[in-house]
């Protein structure tokens, strides 16, 4: 599995489709959270492992490297931030798969709405032209001196009493939608409605003052304290289809959601549900903004994919981790315990000689340690050696591999090597060339390094060798461990 390169953590969430099919493309809500926590839902807990204006968070496919396009909505500093992600592919009955990743100190916040929605508009570029514009008698301007978010808004102004409304369209038609914004009712005026609207006729008649038939707008009103949908007919007749009470402030920022799947039509307020209504003269059409006898402020406006239910979330995973090292090769916990050592009471030498290239093997690449470590640690291959030195040496060996990449004591315990309790002498002379080849190649140790301590053991081996000689001389047959 790959692995965003310079990112120390990341996290494996599931995704599950939904009944009303498969969906490409679709964007997910996640909210992550800076400190520690439950993982569910939406939700995610960072265990203060990113930094804390989350500029370091990324998301990727199922491959683990493959980024995926995102934007943060908002965020409160080493609090939570919240997220939304475009999911490639959610199967029907199925599961996706992306990783999270996060910890990366140099790392800065790189995500975009345009890349991440159908429609998105922050109107920081200065300017209204993503948008079709129908002022009728009122005024659509860019917001400087009071913006909602960033440097620009879009302000929507109509004159009081007049019959008319203020719109601006977004000019493709879609259907199976949710149109969000930020609202902020700035000076309210006799009616002070402020809301989003979707055309249900198709088309945008030719003035969009008139209500073309089957026109939808869904907002709050500060002068009723309502949250309402309205229908509009083509003679400009509206109609409301759909009202609940709603405490409306002026000069106070509101998140609105209008969802339109099929017929089905609901409104959301600051993330809730308030009112919901079913149409069956709706199906597509074209989407924007609406007001009516108010001054209303709008910002932060995107268009995402909308089915009913929802794909929703499932599983989170236990972080992972990737060891970083640094001069004194610190290893974490996490990658120190995914190595797996096993102890075994009884051990043929033949079983020692495998068990420990298999495990140094797995040591070397799990800890991704370089030749230039591994080097440290230099293993002398003598001509002639004792049984009782070849078994000393093999503790050795391991023990000084193990100080040298930094594991703690209580993983080195772990490791057992134990003497069986009959070895033949020959076998031993035989298998201790092919011990120390095996860990010499295992370890990657050149010709160079061995020779450093051969000086050092020149005195020993001697030693070793008239030993080794008077015992030749005996039955060939040694119990050993005694």
């Amino acid at each position: 599995m790959a692995w965003l390169a310079g990112w120390k953590f990341r996290k494996k969430h599931e995704i599950n489709g939904s009944s009303a099919g498969s969906v490409t493309d679709y964007q997910v809500k996640i909210v992550c959270h800076y400190g520690s926590g439950a993982d569910g839902g939406e939700d995610v807990y960072l265990n203060s492992n990113c930094r804390a204006d989350f500029g370091d968070v990324r998301f990727t496919d199922s491959d683990g490297s493959t980024l995926l396009d995102y934007w943060m909505e908002e965020k409160v500093d080493s609090d939570h931030a919240v997220f939304w992600v475009k999911v490639p592919s959610i199967p029907t009955g199925g599961t996706a798969t992306i990783y999270i990743y996060y910890g990366k100190s140099d790392a800065t916040y790189m995500g975009d709405g345009e890349d991440t929605f159908l429609f998105f508009d922050d109107f920081e570029s200065g300017n209204l032209n993503k948008w079709t514009q129908d002022a009728g008698d009122g005024n659509i301007t860019l917001e400087t001196t009071n913006p909602i978010e960033g440097s620009y808004s879009a302000r929507l102004e109509q004159p009081v009493n007049n019959a008319d409304h203020a719109f601006m369209y977004e000019n493709v038609s879609r259907d199976n939608i949710a149109i969000c914004a930020r609202v902020y009712i700035d000076a309210a005026v006799d009616l002070g409605y402020g809301g989003l609207y979707a055309r249900g006729d198709g088309g945008r008649g030719s003035t969009i003052s008139r209500h073309p038939s089957n026109t939808y707008s869904a907002g709050i009103s500060y002068r009723d304290d309502e949250a309402v949908i309205w229908k509009y007919d083509s003679s400009g007749q509206d109609t409301k289809i759909a009202t609940a009470s709603y405490s409306v402030s002026l000069d106070t920022e509101y998140k609105l959601e209008f969802r339109l799947y099929g017929s089905a039509l609901k409104l959301l307020v600051n993330d809730s549900e308030i009112v919901s209504v079913t149409d069956t003269t709706y199906t597509s059409g074209y989407t924007g903004l609406h007001i009516s006898e108010s001054e209303t402020i709008f910002d932060l406006v995107y268009i995402r994919k909308y089915v009913e239910p929802e794909p929703s979330h499932g599983a989170w995973y236990a972080a992972e981790a990737v060891s970083e090292f640094s001069e004194s090769v610190a290893t974490s916990d996490v990658i120190v315990k995914s190595v797996s050592i096993t102890r075994t009471e009884s051990l043929s030498l033949s079983d020692v000689v495998s068990a420990l290239r298999v495990k140094i093997k797995e040591l070397v690449e799990t800890i991704g340690l370089s030749d230039v470590m591994v080097k440290f640690a230099s293993i002398v291959r003598s001509e002639t050696i004792a049984v009782s030195d070849v078994l000393e040496k093999v503790k050795t060996m391991y023990r000084e591999f193990v100080e040298t990449i930094g594991l703690s004591d209580r993983i080195s315990k772990l490791i057992s090597i134990v003497k069986s309790e009959t070895l033949s002498l020959t076998d031993i002379l035989e298998k201790r060339f092919v011990i120390l080849k095996i860990l010499s190649e295992t370890l990657g140790l050149s010709d160079t390094l061995a020779r450093i301590r051969i000086k050092k053991t020149l005195a020993r081996i001697k030693g070793v060798t008239r030993i080794l000689n008077a015992i030749r001389e005996k039955p060939a047959e040694r119990e050993l461990g005694k």
